[in-house]
């Protein structure tokens, strides 16, 4: 599955975190296991952030503004982009997000039962 989006310019790594505890449950890509399990809890907690901030969006501007779907973040020379619980990392000038924010809601869609992978 993570690895439809290494067909895409840019990106170097992929993985998916558990919704419930931020725990890496899948991952490839340049970047050490342990590192990836770091970045990981962190895309957790970032979305549980932005996820209130959605909520907090809704009351003051009364507009539909959650659920959440995702994020992304950009800083120096790469970016990481967040749908559910699916995240790649790429390298922004190389990128393009349109197709891959499509290619991320088409995965995030299928509706695989999350719960699964974390069984491995």
């Amino acid at each position: 599955m993570l690895d439809k989006f290494f067909e895409m310019k840019g990106v170097i790594a992929a993985g998916v975190f558990s919704p419930t505890d931020g725990s890496l449950l899948m991952f490839k890509g340049d970047m050490d296991r342990k590192k990836a399990a770091d970045v990981a809890k962190m895309c957790y907690r970032n979305t549980k952030l932005f996820a209130k901030q959605a909520e907090k969006l809704q009351e003051i501007t009364e507009m539909t503004w959650t659920p959440l779907k995702g994020w992304a973040f950009s800083a120096g020379d790469y970016s990481i982009c967040i749908i559910d619980q699916f995240g790649v990392f790429v390298k922004t000038a190389q990128s393009n997000f349109d197709d891959i924010f499509i290619a991320m809601r088409m995965i995030s869609e299928y509706k695989f039962d999350i719960k699964l992978l974390s069984k491995r």
